[in-house]
C-alpha cells in the first residue's frame, strides 16, 4: 500500500464529562478521517498503520454448512414461530429504565454491532442523559490512548466513529476488562459493580461479546476449565443478573452473513478477513428484534475464533441483522 502525503496535527477529543471520567488526548492518528464537513489526516506515534485486508475463504459452502448441520442434528432446532418479534419502540420502552444493559455482538471484527449500539444508545440518551459505557477493554489503555494495547475491534474506524459520538453527547466510556487476569469474568463483573456504586444515578451500558453479556453458566459435573481468562462457570451477565436482578438485561446482536476480522492460528497473532455464515436457524429468520423467551436456538459467532455453539436462551433479547462488512483497522 502506498503511503499518502500527510501532515501532522494534534487533536484533543472532547472531555467526556465534567466529572472527568475520561479525558483523552489523541495524537498522531494515521488515516483520512471525516469529522463533520472536514477531512483531517492524523498520525499515531509517527508510525504508518496499514489496514489488514488479507482475504481468507473459510470454505463457506462446505465447512460452515457441514458444521452447522452437525449441530442441528445434535441439538435440534427451536420452533421459530414461538420466538416473539417486537418493534423497535417497544424494545426501547422495555429497556430504557434498566440500571445496566448488556449489549453484545456475535462478531468481534465486524461493523454492524457498533452501528446498532450507536442507534440504541442514542435512543436511551433521549430518556436519560446520565449514561456510561462500560467497554470490554483495558481502562488503562483507554485513558492513555495506548492503541497498541487495544483489542483489535477497537482499532477500527467504526469504533472511532462510536467514540466521537459518545464524546459529542457527554457519554463517558470506561474500560472494565483485564485480559491478564486469571478470572476475567469476575474482574469485569466487579469493575461494573464498582462503576455503578461510584455513579449511582447513571445508567450503564455494558458492551462486550454476546457470551459475556449473557446469563450463561455451567454447573454440571462435566464442566472443565477452558483456557486462560475463561476458567469460570459463570459469565459476566450471569453474575450481574444475580447482583442486580431484573435491573440487568442482556441483548445479543447476531448477524447472519458477511465478513469479519478474525484469527486463525493458535498463538492469537494473525488477523485476516474471514467469510462468515450463521446457523441455518438464524438464516431462516427475518431481520429484526426478538425476545428469546428461553427458547433453545443456536447461533454462530467469531470472537476471535469461529464457533457454532452459542444459544439465545441465555439472552433476554437478540437483534438479527442480515449482513455485515469487516472492520477497517486504522489504529
Amino acid at each position: 500500500m502506498k503511503q499518502r502525503s500527510t501532515f501532522q496535527i494534534d487533536v484533543i477529543l472532547l472531555s467526556l464529562c465534567s466529572s472527568s471520567l475520561l479525558n483523552i488526548i489523541v495524537r498522531d492518528f494515521k488515516t483520512i478521517y471525516t469529522f463533520g464537513l472536514f477531512k483531517i489526516q492524523f498520525f499515531i506515534n509517527n508510525k504508518y498503520i496499514m489496514t489488514m485486508n488479507k482475504s481468507k475463504n473459510m470454505n463457506k459452502s462446505k465447512n460452515c454448512r457441514k458444521k452447522n448441520k452437525t449441530i442441528r442434528r445434535q441439538y435440534g432446532r427451536a420452533p421459530i414461530e414461538h420466538i416473539e418479534h417486537i418493534e423497535y419502540k417497544s424494545f426501547i420502552d422495555d429497556i430504557k429504565n434498566k440500571k445496566i444493559i448488556g449489549l453484545g455482538e456475535n462478531l468481534h471484527g465486524a461493523n454492524f454491532s457498533f452501528r446498532i449500539r450507536k442507534k440504541i444508545i442514542s435512543s436511551l440518551h433521549k430518556h436519560n442523559k446520565n449514561l456510561i459505557v462500560c467497554l470490554e477493554e483495558s481502562n488503562e489503555a483507554l485513558q492513555k490512548w495506548d492503541t497498541d494495547n487495544f483489542f483489535p475491534m477497537h482499532k477500527s474506524k467504526v469504533f472511532i466513529d462510536f467514540y466521537i459520538f459518545c464524546a459529542e453527547n457527554n457519554i463517558a466510556i470506561i474500560g472494565i476488562d483485564d485480559y491478564e487476569t486469571e478470572s476475567r469474568n469476575t474482574s469485569m463483573y466487579e469493575n461494573i459493580v464498582n462503576v455503578s456504586k461510584k455513579y449511582p444515578k447513571h445508567q450503564l451500558v455494558f458492551l462486550a461479546f454476546d457470551t459475556h453479556v449473557s446469563f450463561y453458566s455451567d454447573f454440571s459435573e462435566e464442566w472443565t476449565p477452558n483456557y486462560k481468562s475463561y476458567d469460570e462457570r459463570e459469565d459476566v451477565g450471569y453474575k450481574l443478573k444475580q447482583h442486580f436482578n431484573d435491573q440487568y438485561i442482556s441483548i445479543g446482536l447476531i448477524v447472519k452473513t458477511g465478513k469479519t476480522i478474525g484469527k486463525t492460528d493458535d498463538e492469537h497473532s494473525i488477523l485476516v478477513t474471514l467469510d462468515f455464515e450463521n446457523t441455518q436457524e438464524i438464516l431462516d429468520m427475518n431481520e429484526g428484534i426478538y425476545k428469546s423467551n428461553n427458547q433453545d436456538l443456536l447461533y454462530s459467532g467469531a470472537g476471535p475464533y469461529y464457533f457454532n455453539g452459542y444459544n439465545v436462551k441465555f439472552l433476554d433479547y437478540f437483534w438479527v441483522w442480515d449482513y455485515t462488512t469487516p472492520h477497517k483497522l486504522i489504529l
